[in-house]
């Protein structure tokens, strides 16, 4: 008999691997599988694993690894060996609260037709201290109050944090594929949302997504592949905002980020040339910025700002 969830870590690094895997294991609820897809990494990761005699831990080595540049890859991996009816994707560094697959069983109780999930997350350091939390969210919203939500509160998301019916997103061609998967979370929990009737939000906390420096999220040496990914998220977003909602609210949401999309995806794009000119100064960089920001739409004269900012 198929579990009620698939639990997924596309795993690389070893640093936090067996803490993420005894928080799975130590649910409160029993009705899943762990799906452990190891990207060929060179940490020892299997002795890890062996450490636990658990017949619900599914292991995969793939011969060659995705990389950080192709990570929804191994995310796809993981999805094709699920089994359970939803399927949930974790960081390797990240953790479960012990109550999390509980509190999901609740809420799919409440909101049954639903393909989309969300629970309240917590974010911690390297120690796991909790240093700080995900905004609240109403307990039912559309696609289109996440987007507008993210955009113009500035609002957190983490592929973990996410619980997806999983024949569903097979359905729907899986993960939205963007480099380094850089928001591919969240444009994944966009389309499900708006194609499943909306997202059931946990009114409490059960994910927990670690903030550390070795993560690709937060790596410093890849901000013009981010700037890359997130032009790419752009177009992505404005072919999926072309449709507009039959809902009143929903179209005023829609409304306020069709046109939005402009200025919101601006200052991205200078936020992370200023972040890679602070993280990366040399001249080559001044003069790759100069040379591509029109790439992006951005100004000689925003990035001379960008520049003096990213020096200062």
């Amino acid at each position: 008999m198929a579990p009620l969830f698939s639990i997924a870590i596309p795993a690389f690094k070893i640093d936090f691997f067996e803490e993420c895997l005894q928080s799975v294991l130590r649910q409160s609820y029993q009705d899943f599988e762990v799906i452990i897809v190891n990207d060929a990494s060179p940490d020892p990761l299997e002795d890890v694993v062996s450490k636990f005699d658990d017949s619900r831990i599914v292991y995969k080595k793939n011969e060659v690894g995705f990389g950080g540049y192709n990570v929804c890859g191994n995310w796809t991996e993981c999805l094709k060996l699920a089994r359970g009816k939803y399927f949930m994707c974790i960081g390797d560094d990240d953790k479960l609260l012990p109550d999390c697959l509980e509190k999901y069983v609740e809420l799919i109780k409440q909101y049954p037709d639903f393909k989309i999930y969300h629970a309240g997350t917590q974010i911690i350091n390297s120690a796991s201290e909790v240093i700080n939390l995900q905004e609240p969210r109403p307990i039912v919203e559309s696609s289109w109050s996440m987007i507008w939500h993210r955009w113009f509160k500035m609002r957190a998301t983490f592929i973990g944090d996410f619980l997806f019916h999983t024949e569903f997103l097979k359905e729907q061609g899986g993960f939205v594929w963007f480099p380094y998967a850089w928001g591919s979370d969240e444009c994944t929990a966009f389309l499900i949302a708006a194609r499943g009737g909306g997202i059931a939000n946990m009114q409490d906390f059960g994910f927990q997504y670690r903030y550390n420096d070795k993560s690709i999220s937060n790596s410093r040496t890849i901000y013009k592949e981010k700037i890359e990914a997130c032009a790419q998220k752009e177009e992505w977003l404005k072919s999926f905002l072309r449709e507009a909602p039959k809902d009143t609210v929903d179209l005023i949401y829609w409304d306020v980020s069709c046109r939005g999309i402009k200025d919101h995806f601006g200052e991205s794009f200078k936020r992370m040339i200023t972040l890679d000119i602070k993280a990366n100064c040399s001249i080559g960089t001044i003069l790759y910025w100069l040379k591509t920001g029109k790439k992006y739409q951005v100004s000689v004269p925003a990035i001379i700002l960008c520049i003096l900012h990213g020096l200062s």
